[in-house]
């Protein structure tokens, strides 16, 4: 039942608490009247009771169903709701009255947002191809006013809302060649959104919106100016947290005729069944010439890409019918945000040739020959601009309007030029055009313009003189206020002026927007920087680096016989006392719901609030609270403060003007300082040289000067070779040479080559490189390894002490065995050359075989008798072996026997 597209759960709910509190900031503005506030302290009676369910049911973790009907069941006991007038029930709530005036509970306008993200399913478009061209006359049908009204309520409340309509209404009034109205936040009340439809072309409606009670409501944020009477019968609507109007509340207060004009319902339900079309009904009745709406909710996508769409089509040339066709042809019959029907929100357009239809949810073929601008076309006679000249200084600008002849001419083109770009641009429309200065010069600004029909072509000019100078903006001190321009809340305390932060850097008690101390609240102060002349020009940054002039402008936004006085950085923020005449409480907060109302004494300087008939309120300055200073209060005794405006001028400076060119070396050294005529070339100085790099200009050209500069020299990084060379030592290339190139202050690491059997004396060559080439000889030197030659005898045993030496890789070695006497070596001379690891030899001694000495058998070498009696006594078997077997065989005949015995014994007797 809410226009789910727009409706932040956050932010209601808030409104929703707030709606607890006996608060009558609203109804005690003097402007209102008596039936007014009593019908609106009546409504905070009804709602108390169910806001206290709602609350309860909501801590509990109920659903939205269970919810609503906790709050139907305290409706029903409520003796302050008509018995037997609760209608419309269902799961998120319900109408009734209560002493006759409308009124009804709605849980997902309340609390639940809507999601409106594009499904990336398209939608099965139904076409339906009229003859729409031929069915609607061509008969003139178009509003008699040039001028656009968007009413916007939640603007600076709900956030879902962008600047989408708000650019569009402009726009749409450029095109129309008319003036653009915007009645937003708590300006946006019922009888100056009634009259503000007075003499407007066309309207858009940008709000939430609800079927109830037989029609349907655009919301609004304030029961500004609904009185019991309008709550009867049932144009205005009272929903706890918000309010609402229809059609026939705009008829009754529009206190005129409107213009023919089309009015755009951005809202949801504005065409549901349930609302009969009472609402569209009322306004063309009025003097609408169409109304468009949607049968259900719409989500912010939807809507969004409708409106563009048709607005589009309407600029050229189209009827409200055939822009309708096209736009549902391409974009779908329903709410482009959903592919299926259960976001359908169907489009749905009343004139004098489309009633409410039967069933609006559903295609409708639309007839409406509404179009935005006249059918018959106008020839265009003539142009002129205003002024006729303008002096500008560089950044500032100048507006020219264009005025056609005949006034309402209507097939035309304007294009816009300058004689000197260079000089001063210009970009406009078929009405007007902003000319901005560029450089000091002359140029001339030509509107030509060609009528369509015809093609005759006219031009204008104006000329434009840009002076040397600059755009100053400040604020200057003022006693006057004038609505939707910044000011800043300022007070001199000891010389210095301090002002009224929307926005505090500082976390005294958390990231707040003011000071709480002794329970009371207070607005930071944060000092100013003033010009000579008394104007604020910034703000003192040394205590937080982050605070700018956006964090203490405020704006004053019209609210009936008072201000609300909105943050300049936050515009959801708004300054505000507590009222209560115990604290002297000032701290913005969110929302114009029970926003304080301001007024403005310029006499006495003073910002004032009524908090009852025997207690004012004063904005003042409070020079400490504790152990903190620089605050501003809600004072309940007299006081004042200083108002600024900001203010922005161009300042002409038609002496030369002069440039500081500054160049400036790699390394930030001040090479050269100059001061340099607009527009002339500044000189370059002598660059000096920077090891391993070449200078290749600058960054920035500095031919034609026309602000201070800061012109960099620039260079490149240069390449050096490192080369390699790789020698044995005792001559003679080891391996192929590295060659290689390296910027200036590169590292390199470059390892030497293995060669078996060499060791290289530099392993690893490895720098940094500078600025000249390196040369590097890497010599290998041949490696030394053991020799061992071990002496053993074959039966086991050392024979001699081993030989060790050392010898180089490729060198030859012999090294003769040592003489060992009845023994013989197996390798004589040990030789060779030395390879690449130690080497060891074992040379083996074998015992030299005795010399042969027939007879002596016991080997004592001689012989005797002794020798005769082992041959005898082996030659009768008494031993088996004799120590030399060989020289048994005395006699030579091949036997050892007894006859070698006797002739042994034969020869010792004898010798």
């Amino acid at each position: 039942m809410t226009r789910t597209k727009k409706l932040l759960a956050v932010l209601v709910t808030v409104l929703m608490l707030l709606s607890v509190l006996p608060t009558l900031a609203l109804a005690e503005s003097a402007g209102l009247k008596l039936d007014e506030v009593l019908t609106e302290k009546h409504w905070q009676k009804v709602w108390a009771p169910l806001n206290k369910v709602e609350a309860e049911m909501i801590s509990a973790g109920a659903t939205p169903a269970e919810c609503t009907m906790a709050v139907y069941k305290a409706a029903l006991e409520n003796p302050m709701i008509d018995e037997g007038s609760i209608a419309d029930l269902d799961d998120n709530g319900f109408s009734f009255t209560s002493q006759g005036m409308h009124g009804g509970y709605d849980y997902k306008i309340r609390h639940i947002p809507h999601v409106s993200s594009i499904d990336d399913e398209m939608l099965e478009t139904i076409v339906e191809v009229a003859a729409i061209k031929a069915e609607a006359t061509r008969a003139s049908n178009c509003p008699t006013s040039p001028n656009v009204l968007l009413v916007g309520p939640w603007y600076s409340q709900d956030s879902s809302f962008t600047d989408q309509y708000k650019d569009e209404a402009d726009a749409l009034a450029s095109d129309l060649g008319g003036a653009c109205t915007k009645i937003t936040n708590s300006n946006a009340y019922g009888t100056n959104i009634a009259a503000g439809h007075v003499n407007k072309g066309i309207v858009i409606y940008d709000s939430h919106g609800a079927s109830y009670s037989g029609t349907s409501y655009i919301q609004i944020c304030t029961s500004t100016s609904l009185t019991s009477s309008d709550y009867s019968n049932g144009w205005a609507y009272n929903g706890g947290s918000w309010w609402g109007i229809d059609g026939r509340y705009v008829k009754n207060y529009c206190g005129g005729t409107l213009s023919n004009c089309m009015v755009w319902m951005a809202m949801c339900e504005g065409m549901k069944l349930s609302g009969h079309g009472v609402t569209g009904t009322a306004l063309l009745e009025a003097g609408a010439g169409v109304v468009y709406g949607y049968s259900q909710s719409v989500s912010f996508t939807g809507d969004y890409a409708y409106e563009e769409y048709f607005w589009n089509r309407m600029r050229e040339g189209y009827t409200v019918a055939e822009a309708f066709a096209a736009m549902t042809s391409t974009l779908g019959n329903w709410d482009p945000a959903y592919s299926t029907s259960s976001g359908r929100a169907w489009p749905v357009v009343m004139s004098p040739q489309d009633p409410f239809p039967s069933n609006p949810d559903s295609h409708q073929t639309v007839y409406s020959n509404w179009t935005m601008f006249n059918i018959e076309p106008v020839a265009l006679q003539g142009i002129s601009l205003s002024p006729a000249s303008s002096d500008i200084v560089p950044g500032g600008t100048a507006n020219l309007t264009l005025t056609v002849n005949p006034s309402d001419a209507n097939c035309y083109e304007v294009a816009w030029s300058s004689s000197a770009p260079s000089v001063a641009s210009v970009s406009g429309n078929n009405k007007s055009a902003v000319v901005t200065g560029v450089s000091a010069g002359s140029a001339v600004i030509t509107a030509t313009a060609t009528d369509t029909e015809t093609g005759a072509v006219f031009t204008a000019t104006s000329s434009v003189t840009v002076h040397n100078g600059y755009v100053y903006t400040c604020y200057q001190p003022v006693n006057t206020v004038e609505t939707d321009i910044e000011y800043l809340i300022g007070y001199n305390n000891g010389g210095s002026v301090y002002l009224l932060m929307n926005y505090n850097p500082n976390p005294i008690s958390g990231n707040n927007y003011y000071y709480s101390y002794n329970s009371n609240y207070y607005g930071y102060g944060i000092k100013a920087v003033l010009d000579s002349d008394g104007n604020v020009i910034g703000v003192d940054n040394s205590t937080y680096a982050a605070a700018t002039t956006d964090h203490v402008e405020w704006k004053f936004i019209s609210n009936g016989d008072y201000y609300l006085i909105q943050s300049g950085y936050q515009s959801g923020y708004y300054l505000r006392v507590w009222s209560n005449s115990s604290y002297s409480d000032l701290y913005p907060a969110s929302g114009t719901s029970y926003a304080t109302n301001w007024q403005w004494n310029s006499s006495n300087k003073r910002l004032s609030y009524y908090v009852s008939s025997s207690l004012t309120k004063y904005a003042s300055f409070l020079a400490a609270a504790g152990n903190y200073s620089n605050f501003f209060k809600a004072d309940t005794a007299t006081a004042s403060v200083q108002l600024y405006k900001k203010v922005t001028t161009s300042v002409i400076q038609d002496d030369p003007v002069l440039h500081t060119v500054t160049f400036v070396d790699h390394d930030g050294t001040v090479l050269s300082t100059q001061q340099v005529q607009h527009g002339s070339a500044a000189v370059a100085p002598t660059v000096p040289g920077w090891e391993g790099h070449a200078f290749t200009g600058w960054d920035v050209d500095f031919s034609n000067v026309t602000t201070d500069l800061t012109v960099t020299a620039q260079y490149s990084v240069l390449s050096y070779d490192l080369m390699i060379t790789y020698v044995y030592a005792d001559g003679g290339q080891a391996a192929q040479p590295y060659v290689q190139s390296y910027e200036y202050g590169a590292s390199y690491c470059v390892e030497s080559p293995s060669i078996m059997g060499y060791t290289a004396d530099i392993p690893v060559v490895e720098g940094v490189m500078g600025a000249s080439n390196v040369n590097v000889t890497v010599t290998y030197t041949a490696d030394s390894h053991t020799l061992t030659i071990n002496y053993v005898f074959a039966e086991g045993g050392q024979a001699a002490q081993p030989h060790v030496e050392t010898v180089l890789c490729g060198a030859s070695y012999s090294v003769a065995s040592p003489e060992i006497e009845g023994y013989t070596p197996d390798i004589a001379v040990v030789e060779g050359v030395m390879g690449a690891e130690d080497v060891t030899v074992i040379v083996v001694y074998t015992a030299d075989a005795p010399a042969i000495l027939l007879g002596d058998v016991d080997g004592n070498g001689v012989v005797d008798s002794a020798d005769a009696l082992m041959l005898l006594r082996y030659s009768m078997g008494v031993i088996t072996t004799m120590p030399r077997m060989d020289n048994a065989d005395f006699d030579g005949n091949g036997s050892i026997d007894s006859s070698d015995a006797l002739q042994v014994l034969r020869y010792s007797m004898s010798h």
